[in-house]
């Protein structure tokens, strides 16, 4: 009763949506009694038993925001966070159903870059041949490889219009 209590409880919750940590899950008997009298010899008897499972849960989505906003107040200014190297890990410090209260261990893991000022490696490419572009963004530390393509091909020089420049950012 108690183990099909608690799979009953986890197949309520989403796991997309929810974290249930299995040590925040509790179950009990509520009530258990024999279908046969007492005193009665008899060779099987049925024996019917209530249970109950609680556990405590947290919204995933909730979970992450707070661990973006975390990392977002502790990286220096003019880094970006990637969203999709987000990574939450929990452990279960503390449970209390009757106060509704857990205490977590958090472990977040994050990527951050140094973000680009667009108009500045614009500005500096302006109009320069192409075989000069790489050592053009050697100024910029924050960028570790570059790789140039023009269209058309025939062309030697970087437009010198500034909206005519795409830039492509790749994090490996």
């Amino acid at each position: 009763a108690l183990a099909d209590s608690k799979s009953s409880l986890k197949s309520s919750i989403s796991p997309e949506e929810y974290v249930l940590l299995e040590e925040a899950v509790e179950t009990s008997i509520v009530e258990a009694k024999p279908l046969t009298e007492v005193g009665k010899n008899v060779d099987n008897f049925t024996f019917q038993a209530k249970a109950e499972a609680k556990a405590l849960v947290f919204k995933k989505a909730g979970a992450k925001e707070f661990a973006k906003a975390y990392v977002q107040s502790k990286i220096n200014q003019g880094k970006e966070l990637i969203d999709s190297s987000l990574h939450l890990s929990y452990a279960l410090k503390s449970v209390d159903l009757v106060k509704r209260e857990m205490v977590l261990d958090l472990k977040i893991s994050a990527v951050v870059y140094s973000a680009l000022d667009e108009n500045s490696i614009k500005g500096n490419v302006k109009n320069v041949r192409i075989d000069g572009v790489v050592s053009s963004l050697k100024k910029f530390p924050e960028i570790a490889r570059a790789q140039v393509r023009i269209w058309p091909f025939w062309r030697s020089l970087v437009p010198d219009d500034a909206s005519r420049i795409k830039i492509k950012l790749n994090l490996d």
